[in-house]
């Protein structure tokens, strides 16, 4: 990606609000799931889908009863999924600190998780994972987020770059 934009990328793994300053970052990804600043640009990425994947032999045998996998980090995607049209689950819940940690339990065959397709996408294509009910959009969005104020000519062509990425799986 350097040779592309002549920017160095760091990814810290956050959400919701931005130091930029302390932090020093001149652009930060996040989900516009909080209040953003009068202080701050931003652009829409890609939205966000979700739905639940399971790891793809326990999906051919019937998923619908396994244990649903939560995480404290979206402690609400599951009721989001549901009111937005998506099929009733009725496995037990076990619930995980972090969405990482729910999506990692689902490749082991600990139940089903509420995922991105942002997050799985490649799961998905080499077939560990299954998602036997699709991806539903969420009501939130990726956006790209800078200092209102900061100038840079190389930030157009990073944001090009990323809405390809996050685009391509969901289209």
């Amino acid at each position: 990606m350097k040779e592309a934009t002549g920017l160095d990328l760091r990814v810290l793994a956050a959400g919701g609000t931005i130091d930029f300053a302390r932090d020093h970052i001149d652009l930060a990804i996040r989900r516009s799931d909080f209040p953003l600043p009068p202080s701050v640009d931003t652009t829409t990425l890609a939205a966000e889908r979700m739905g639940p994947v399971v790891r793809s032999d326990l999906a051919e045998a019937g998923g619908d009863t396994l244990p649903l996998l939560y995480s404290e980090s979206r402690p609400d995607a599951w009721r989001t999924w549901s009111e937005a049209g998506g099929a009733r689950y009725t496995g037990a819940a076990i619930r995980y600190q972090h969405f990482y940690l729910a999506i990692q339990a689902a490749e082991a065959g600990q139940g089903v998780a509420m995922a991105s397709i942002h997050m799985v996408a490649d799961a998905i294509a080499s077939q560990l994972l299954a998602a036997p009910h699709g991806f539903l959009p969420d009501g939130t969005n990726y956006l790209a987020i800078w200092p209102a104020d900061a100038i840079d000519p190389r930030r157009s062509r990073l944001i090009g770059w990323l809405k390809d990425r996050l685009t391509a799986p969901v289209a």
